[in-house]
C-alpha cells in the first residue's frame, strides 16, 4: 500500500502487469476489470460518466443554496485563507446560467451576513476577494448589478451604525482621558 496517497499496487489477473487500485477494489483509471454500470452500457469512463458528476456543487455552494448562511460562515472561518480564496474564486467559473445563480447566492450571502452586524471585518474581506475575483461578470448582469446595489445600500447603512458607535466611544475616551 501507498502511504501518500492510500492506493494499494497489485497485479492485474489478466497480464500479471502492474495496476493500480484504490482502497475499495475498483479500478483506479476506470479500465476494464471493473466498470460501473453507466460505463458498461454507453463505453464511457468509471471515473466520470457526466457533465454532473465532474462539477458537483461544493459544499460552500450547497449552503448557499439552503440559505443556512450561518454554517456557511462557520465553514468559511474553519477554512485557511488560501482555501477561502479558492472558495470564494469558484463561484461561477465557467460563465453559465448556473455559474450566475452561485455569484447571486453569493451576494445575496453577503447581504444577510452585512445586515446581520456581525463578523464585519471578515465579511468586508470575503466582499473583497468576491468583487476582485467575479467583478467582470458581475458588470456584465443587469441582476447581479442590482443586488450589488442593495448590498452597497446595506453596507453602508451597517458602517453609519458602526461609525457613530466609534464616534461615541472616542468622546467618551476623550472625557474620561481629561479628568486625569
Amino acid at each position: 500500500m501507498n502511504g501518500v496517497t492510500g492506493e494499494s499496487f497489485t497485479t492485474s489477473e489478466k497480464n500479471g502487469k502492474p495496476s493500480s487500485q484504490n482502497l475499495m477494489g475498483d479500478d483506479f483509471f476506470g479500465g476494464d476489470n471493473v466498470e460501473s454500470e453507466k460505463g458498461a452500457k454507453s463505453g464511457g469512463s468509471k471515473i466520470i460518466s457526466s457533465h454532473s458528476e465532474m462539477f458537483q456543487a461544493s459544499k460552500f455552494v450547497r449552503l448557499l443554496q439552503a440559505k443556512d448562511y450561518t454554517e456557511a460562515t462557520k465553514f468559511l472561518k474553519s477554512l485557511g485563507p488560501s482555501a477561502v480564496d479558492a472558495e470564494i474564486r469558484s463561484l461561477g467559473g465557467l460563465g453559465s446560467q448556473n455559474d450566475v445563480e452561485e455569484l447571486g447566492l453569493m451576494l445575496q450571502y453577503l447581504r444577510h451576513e452585512v445586515q446581520s452586524k456581525q463578523n464585519f471585518e471578515l465579511i468586508q474581506a470575503y466582499i473583497n476577494v468576491f468583487l476582485k475575483a467575479h467583478s467582470t461578470t458581475l458588470m456584465e448582469n443587469t441582476n447581479l448589478l442590482k443586488s450589488m446595489d442593495l448590498l452597497l445600500k446595506d453596507q453602508q447603512d451597517s458602517w453609519k451604525i458602526l461609525e457613530s458607535k466609534f464616534s461615541s466611544i472616542l468622546s467618551l475616551i476623550g472625557l474620561f482621558g481629561n479628568l486625569q
